[in-house]
């Protein structure tokens, strides 16, 4: 968890800025933070605002500017939550409508598309283990592709797109808690209407 935000302290402390994500909304113009609020001017002129909540539980939440995701039009957010790597909003830029995924996106070349992936480990499996491939459907996110990868010896991190139909990612195993996880090459590639994995 983030130094300002530590959900397990058993006094409540004031949260500090986060200075990383001030930095980001500074440098974007279109995000701002007064204090437990954080704001997002959205292109009809209206301001779409998250706010800090620090109760201990499954109600905690902070919400931690991103960036602008230029090729979907939208705005993205990191919600730090009291276990594990949290979640992620998409905020249309214009509407301020917001999808969540568990999961970094990462958009394809040509916007249509975008990625996510996830990793349980071996801990205590506070996150999802899959992977995942959203379409854009006019300004609205549809997922199009899920794969539990629970029961999997591997499961799926660092995914990058060759092109607008193939995406490349590692394979990762669980081999002790001392060691790194062993990798692999992955590949999921979309062939007519299904997506598919494919040999790297």
């Amino acid at each position: 968890m983030p130094a300002e935000a530590h959900p397990y302290s058993a006094v409540y402390r004031p949260i500090e800025p986060d200075t990383a994500e001030l930095a980001r909304a500074h440098a974007d113009g279109r995000a701002s933070r007064v204090s437990s609020e954080l704001r997002i001017k959205l292109l009809k002129g209206t301001t779409a605002t998250f706010l800090d909540d620090t109760t201990a539980g499954l109600k905690f939440s902070l919400p931690r500017y991103v960036g602008y995701l230029k090729s979907i039009r939208s705005h993205l957010i990191h919600i730090v939550q009291y276990e594990g790597s949290g979640a992620y909003i998409i905020v249309d830029d214009s509407t301020g409508d917001s999808t969540i995924v568990f999961g970094k996106p990462v958009a394809s070349p040509d916007g249509t598309r975008f990625v996510v992936t996830s990793m349980a480990g071996a801990g205590a499996g506070y996150d999802a283990s899959m992977i995942e491939v959203w379409r854009m459907v006019g300004r609205k996110p549809e997922k199009e592709f899920s794969y539990d990868t629970g029961n999997s010896p591997w499961e799926a991190s660092d995914p990058a797109w060759r092109d607008s139909v193939t995406i490349d990612f590692d394979k990762s195993s669980f081999v002790a808690f001392d060691k790194p996880d062993k990798k692999a090459p992955g590949r999921l590639t979309r062939t007519g209407t299904t997506w598919g994995f494919s040999d790297r």
